[in-house]
């Protein structure tokens, strides 16, 4: 009979830590995501503009307003809004909350660090959109580029108004699209086809869903569709560096607010 010092190490019997993950085991949110999420994505996105249609058409039917002036009105603006989150915001969290919660499977949590980040990548992207528009376009296609930014200000009227556009662009709405875009889209897309191919392709979607179809110059559509793409694409890569949704949120807000409060001066 050998002594125990005699014994092999492999031939010792070991049980496995608790904590430890199996190297060849998947990440649930790996489950999750991936093919699932990105339906799940789709499925969200199509409630949200069918939530949204809805909701205007109860709205000016309730005011009794006709399309044109629907257009200019704040709260039919709020109402559009509120009907998107129902899908960018409402069922992503729902289906989250089965398998691990936000906080796991989106990254919707926050440390001290991401303010002061969000913040530099958000004024930092504000910059190089200005410098860039002020390098390619002239004064008239410069006016063009803000003209969807100049409406949507253009509803508020009265300080009210102003303090309640501001929470909606730059509180609510940032909020809101990173869940969708950055928590459920582009870390779905990740899981399928890599970092390169998902931080292009959901910056890309963010660019195309801002788009405003007005009759512009070609420039000015490609300027808007590149620089809002670039800056979906940095938020993407900030989500993929940090692992969370904060600091990609108080970016997207500053780069709203910098916007915003400029024009509610002009």
């Amino acid at each position: 009979m050998a002594a125990p010092s005699d014994v092999a190490p492999h031939d010792v019997p070991t049980e496995r830590n608790s904590t430890e993950r199996d190297p060849t085991e998947r990440d649930p949110t790996d489950r999750m995501l991936g093919w699932t999420g990105l339906g799940v994505a789709a499925f969200a996105f199509l409630i949200g503009l069918f939530a949204a249609s809805l909701i205007g058409v109860m709205w000016v039917a309730a005011r009794g307003l006709d399309p044109a002036e629907a257009q200019g009105d704040l709260g039919f603006s709020i109402a559009t809004s509120v009907g998107l989150w129902v899908g960018f915001v409402v069922l992503p969290l729902l289906w989250s909350r089965r398998h691990g919660g936000p906080a796991r499977l989106f990254g919707l949590r926050a440390r001290w660090v991401d303010l002061p980040l969000g913040l530099a990548v958000g004024l930092g992207s504000t910059a190089v959109a200005a410098l860039a528009s002020s390098l390619v376009l002239d004064a008239g296609q410069q006016d063009d580029l803000e003209s969807k930014a100049r409406t949507t200000v253009d509803r508020a009227s009265g300080p009210v108004a102003a303090v309640v556009l501001v929470i909606v662009l730059c509180v609510l709405t940032p909020i809101a699209e990173e869940v969708f875009f950055r928590g459920l889209l582009f870390q779905s897309l990740h899981r399928v086809a890599g970092l390169a191919v998902s931080v292009i392709g959901a910056g890309a979607v963010f660019g195309l869903v801002h788009f405003d179809p007005a009759p512009v110059p070609a420039v000015v559509v490609a300027m808007q569709l590149g620089l809002l793409a670039l800056f979906g694409a940095a938020l993407c890569l900030l989500v993929h560096r940090t692992g969370r949704l904060a600091a990609s949120i108080v970016a997207h807000a500053a780069f709203n607010a910098v916007t915003v409060i400029t024009l509610l001066l002009q």
